[in-house]
């Protein structure tokens, strides 16, 4: 016999569903009858309720109230939520319904963070950034001063990363693989959720290894303004190149001695040099003058081919490398697995949760983080 739970609010259910923004025909490839449970027709078996309750980030006992609780009401507590209006992927609603899962489920990760560095007596400073300018040029020079980093080092993504997360900056990597976290490159390259306290960027890690530290910057660039952005390969306002302004010139000063290119080969040996992608190498150069708009639009075309033919491969390559999921978890949070570990030793977290959070499935995956 089937058993359905009773006291659902099915206006709670069907507002949980639109403020993420997933369309009826998705949830019903789960659950058939939902457009009759969202009318107060049918009810929801247990199953579908732990369904419905992963799909739209909220525990199951909000399906049960008048209204969507404060803490899990997204419109309100999470900057920018669903305002995807401005951005160019805006159109496509299964898009949208993923970003906005994404933002729910890290807003929820980053209260979770709060709560237990409070438990464990460790300070949270608020989020306080050095002077933002009108000039890009004279804030990056800011920012450098800020992190701490001389005009003649150009680090590697993985030092620039540690050192915009000691300053209060929550930095997170989707994940490569199949999951909420996955997001194809070609939607969007990076976000940022800007809190007064916490704020957080989003790097996605599908795109180049190279370009994730112009990504990171463009991101921060966004914070500095105190906003909330999705950040696509079609945006083109003028606050987009403002922050893409900003990030060329932290990763390579004006300062920097700059060769002349003349051939591919020469841009890849200086993007190397200032550990940038070659895209990202060439805008800077254009933005500095030292190639002009006939040699930059061959240049640009050129790698765009290349793109375009490793694309074609990945998509016949059916097998990829071994998957150690400790290390890819570590890369993926961020600090936050530091705090996640400490309150697990603390007892303030259950290995069972711990495991949820970071979706392990076996502890000794969570045993070998604890480890490194």
């Amino acid at each position: 016999m089937v058993t359905y739970v009773q006291g659902i609010n099915h206006k709670t259910l069907k507002n949980c569903r639109l403020q993420i923004g997933i369309p009826l025909e998705r949830v019903e490839l789960g659950i058939p009858k939902i457009r009759e449970v969202e009318a107060g027709e049918k009810g929801l078996t247990f199953r579908q309720l732990d369904l419905l309750a992963s799909m739209y980030h909220v525990p199951r006992w909000v399906f049960l109230q008048e209204e969507i609780p404060e803490i899990y009401d997204y419109g309100n507590t999470i900057p920018g939520f669903r305002k995807l209006k401005e951005s160019p992927i805006a159109a496509d609603p299964i898009v949208t319904a993923k970003i906005n899962t994404i933002m729910a489920r890290l807003d929820q990760l980053r209260s979770l963070v709060i709560d237990l560095e409070t438990d464990l007596g460790q300070p949270i400073a608020p989020f306080s950034p050095p002077l933002i300018l009108q000039d890009p040029i004279k804030t990056a020079t800011n920012i450098r001063t800020w992190l701490q980093v001389p005009d003649n080092e150009f680090p590697p993504f993985e030092t620039w990363r540690l050192l915009v997360e000691e300053k209060g900056i929550l930095v997170f990597l989707t994940s490569k693989y199949l999951g909420w976290s996955h997001v194809d490159p070609t939607i969007f390259r990076g976000l940022s959720m800007y809190y007064g306290t916490l704020p957080i960027i989003v790097i996605n890690d599908s795109d180049a290894r190279m370009a994730q530290s112009f990504t990171l910057f463009h991101e921060l660039g966004h914070l500095l303004r105190k906003k909330s952005r999705v950040y696509t390969w079609l945006d083109n306002t003028m606050e987009e190149k403002w922050c893409d302004m900003l990030a060329g010139s932290i990763l390579i000063p004006s300062s920097a001695h700059l060769n002349p290119i003349t051939t591919i080969k020469d841009l890849r040996a200086g993007a190397t040099m200032f550990n940038v992608s070659n895209y990202a190498y060439l805008v800077r150069l254009r933005q500095l003058g030292i190639v002009g708009k006939q040699q930059y639009d061959a240049l640009e075309q050129e790698l765009f081919n290349e793109w375009q033919h490793i694309q074609e491969k990945r998509k016949q390559n059916t097998g990829g490398p071994q998957r150690i999921i400790p290390k890819e978890k570590r890369k993926q949070y961020g600090r936050v697995i530091q705090t996640l570990l400490q309150a697990y030793t603390e007892n303030e977290l259950s290995l069972v949760q711990t495991m949820r959070i970071l979706e392990l499935k076996k502890p000794d995956y969570l045993f070998e983080l604890m480890e490194t």
